[in-house]
């Protein structure tokens, strides 16, 4: 069987680990940031090589942003169900003035910050920054392309639905009826979310508060992608998922950049390009033991997913949420059970509390007294990883 497009695509990037490499991307390698190509307005679909996607290398990164620790996940007023604002009411603040918490996760819905396409407004993310800056604390941003729980109109603004000015047809509805999300394996639609970090790029990576970006919300990564009527191939989503991260790191030349998701075999292939690359880092939005939410194992009894953050830990770091919608909260010190596996287990350098439909309760519950019982945490995986030296650590 002859390789896809996709397959070949992925081949020129992971060839780069054995030194068969065209001069652009050998200027990547070697610790420069690159420059994309223009997006493409048109919405034309068409497959094109990630390689002819990387032109001339910009500036070389004098160091990449190191503030691991213990985050909290908190929501934009678009993803907050009361549609107001939660990083500045307790108990999340309680949780931002401990002196063993990190920081926030902050999750914004892409129509918050991209209603119309091509017009940005962006306050949200620079308010939360100054929000925690101001106490010495850091943010993790995610941008959600995707939404659960039956709202199908999800955080992607119109266009992307096919609707109004400039529409494209960039996302579906899954067969459930209660989740939307974007069309990966195209990649006009994938030109529109690089769009989207460059420009919060040139706003933001300079922000002293902002600790790592990552590139969508894809979880699972392939919800029914490969059910839609214009699904090329599987080697096409994966390949069309890592230029997500690697078109938007040179907007972010001091920040971590990853694609979030736990699809176990995009993120081995993702490990090999972010092993060899300056300032990538995986984002996993269940990082919990697998018996616990039922997913693949391997032959070790660890999930599928953990494979790749496992292989390269120390190198690549990993941002791990801890999703409390799988937590049977009946399991005796289910907190420091959480914190081992993520900690010991794929070597974590980013706790995120994630409380997920349990919101303020859990925290107020169940996060701040871990947290306060225990001070000395974080106590692993603070070391600088191999691929961020020299290491901005303030």
């Amino acid at each position: 069987m002859n390789p896809s497009k996709g397959t070949k695509n992925l081949l020129r990037w992971t060839t780069t680990l054995v030194g068969t490499v065209s001069a652009g991307l050998l200027a990547c390698t070697l610790g420069s940031g690159c420059v994309t190509a223009p997006d493409d307005e048109s919405g034309d679909d068409t497959d094109e090589s990630l390689e002819s996607r990387v032109a001339a290398p910009v500036g070389a990164v004098k160091g990449t942003k190191w503030y691991p620790g213990a985050y909290l996940e908190v929501g934009s007023p678009g993803m907050t169900k009361s549609g107001a604002t939660n990083w500045d009411e307790a108990p999340y603040t309680t949780f931002l003035d401990l002196p063993n918490s990190a920081g926030y996760m902050l999750n914004v819905g892409w129509v918050e910050l991209e209603a119309k396409k091509g017009v940005y407004t962006l306050d949200v993310i620079g308010t939360v920054l100054d929000y925690a800056h101001a106490r010495g604390k850091k943010v993790i941003l995610v941008v959600y392309d995707r939404s659960f729980a039956g709202d199908t109109s999800g955080h992607l603004p119109d266009y992307l639905k096919n609707v109004g000015p400039g529409k494209m047809d960039c996302s579906f509805v899954t067969s459930s009826g209660k989740r939307r999300s974007l069309k990966w394996y195209k990649p006009a639609c994938v030109n529109r979310i690089v769009s989207l970090y460059s420009e919060i790029g040139k706003s933001y990576d300079a922000h002293p508060a902002l600790a790592g970006v990552s590139v969508g919300y894809l979880e699972s990564a392939i919800e029914e992608s490969d059910a839609q009527p214009d699904f090329n191939d599987l080697d096409t989503l994966s390949s069309e998922q890592l230029r997500g991260a690697v078109d938007s790191k040179p907007s972010f030349p001091t920040t971590p950049v990853g694609v979030g998701g736990n699809w176990a075999q995009n993120l081995l292939q993702r490990g090999q390009y972010y092993g060899a690359h300056k300032g990538f880092a995986f984002f996993h939005p269940d990082s919990l033991p697998g018996e616990w939410y039922g997913v693949d194992k391997d032959k070790n009894g660890q999930p599928d997913a953990t494979q790749a953050e496992v292989l390269w830990k120390g190198k690549v770091p990993t941002f791990a949420k801890s999703e409390q919608t799988f937590v049977d909260e009946s399991i005796p010190n289910i907190e420091k059970k959480q914190w081992d596996f993520q900690v010991n287990t794929i070597g974590a350098s980013f706790f995120v509390w994630t409380p997920a439909t349990k919101i303020a309760s859990y925290v107020q519950n169940r996060v701040l007294p871990f947290m306060k019982t225990n001070p000395k945490m974080p106590a692993a995986n603070l070391a600088c990883p191999t691929t961020y030296v020299p290491c901005i650590t303030k």
